[in-house]
């Protein structure tokens, strides 16, 4: 689930296959009610990304996740910077990248894309998330997502108010409460 500025939320399909002719056949078949279509192609043996472009029914979210972050890439760190490279230069309509890949050499690609910077913590919620959602501001997000282990409803309140900070810079917010005492969150 994704929050807009204007406090809207939005449903987010995510498609994680092994083929391109599988994550095809998602979009079409697995995708009604959805706002916007995440392809995971970290998990793709074969990745085809103008085939997947060439979708647009709905806004497509370009994801090729790192395995620190959770990610099922097999490949080298430079062939996945490669595809988030040819995704941006496609012109997805938003392409996820993780706030440690995010570098100069991305940054130069001029692009129709909106950026998502992303930062997952599986192990503990971090001491202040609002700071977190701040340096992905400074590194120029269209949109933060933090998505964290939560151990407490605490946790995940304090996840939820980071997006305080996104509003107020006028910059889009998706918060990911891990865990059992995070479900709440997906469902609010």
């Amino acid at each position: 689930m994704a929050e807009n500025r204007d406090g809207k939320a939005k449903i987010v399909a995510s498609i994680l296959t092994e083929s391109t002719e599988q994550m095809a056949r998602a979009i079409r078949s697995s995708t009604d009610g959805a706002d916007l279509v995440e392809l995971r192609v970290d998990a793709l043996r074969d990745p085809d990304l103008a085939q997947l472009r060439a979708f647009r029914d709905k806004p497509l979210v370009l994801t090729c996740r790192s395995p620190e972050e959770g990610g099922k890439f097999q490949g080298s760190e430079q062939e996945r910077r490669a595809i988030l490279r040819q995704a941006l230069e496609l012109g997805f309509d938003y392409v996820d990248v993780e706030m440690s890949t995010w570098s100069p050499e991305l940054r130069q690609i001029s692009t129709t894309s909106k950026i998502v910077l992303s930062r997952h913590d599986f192990e503990a919620c971090p001491p202040d998330p609002g700071r977190i959602v701040e340096q992905g501001i400074e590194l120029g997000a269209d949109l933060v997502k933090l998505a964290t282990r939560t151990t407490s409803l605490f946790d995940a309140l304090r996840i939820a108010d980071a997006g305080r900070v996104a509003r107020e810079r006028g910059v889009d917010f998706v918060p990911v409460a891990m865990g059992p005492s995070g479900i709440s969150t997906r469902i609010l």
